[in-house]
C-alpha cells in the first residue's frame, strides 16, 4: 500500500516537472515569436486573410469565391480572434502564434512518449527554434 501511495507521489512529481518543462518551451517559443513580429505583409495573403476574416464577421464569405480556398478554415480563426480581441495587426497573428505554440507542445508530448524527457525537450528546441515556424507564426496566414 505504502510502494503505490509512493509511485503515485512519484509520478505526479514527474508530470509537474513535465508541465513546468513544456511552460518553459511554450514561454520561449512565445517569446521568440514576439521578438520577430513583423507584422502583417500588406502586399502578400496576408491582407486577403484580413478581408476574409472580414467577410467571415459581417456574413458575406463564400468559400467558393476565393482562389485561397486552401486555407478556408483560418478566415475563421482570424475573425474569432478579432471578435474576442478587437481589430488590430496582433490580434490577427494570434492563430498563427497559437498554432505555432500549440505544435510545439504536441512535439513535445509525442516525443516524450516515444523517448523521454530530454529527447522531448530537444525536440521541442529544435521546432521552437526552426526559422520557417519562426516567421510563419509572425504572419496573418
Amino acid at each position: 500500500m505504502v510502494k503505490k501511495a509512493l509511485k503515485n507521489v512519484k509520478n505526479a512529481l514527474g508530470a509537474k516537472k513535465d508541465i513546468a518543462l513544456l511552460a518553459l518551451l511554450l514561454f520561449a517559443g512565445l517569446a521568440i515569436a514576439v521578438l520577430f513580429y513583423s507584422g502583417p505583409f500588406y502586399s502578400y495573403d496576408d491582407m486577403n486573410y484580413i478581408n476574409f476574416a472580414f467577410q467571415v464577421m459581417h456574413g458575406s464569405f463564400y468559400i467558393g469565391e476565393t482562389p485561397y480556398a486552401y486555407g478556408f478554415a483560418f478566415p475563421y480563426f482570424i475573425a474569432m480572434s478579432f471578435w474576442l480581441l478587437g481589430y488590430g495587426a496582433l490580434q490577427g497573428t494570434f492563430p498563427s502564434i497559437f498554432s505555432y505554440l500549440a505544435m510545439i507542445a504536441v512535439t513535445y508530448m509525442a516525443a516524450r512518449s516515444f523517448k523521454g524527457t530530454f529527447v522531448a525537450a530537444l525536440a521541442a528546441m529544435l521546432t521552437l527554434t526552426a526559422p520557417f515556424l519562426i516567421q510563419y507564426s509572425t504572419r496573418v496566414m
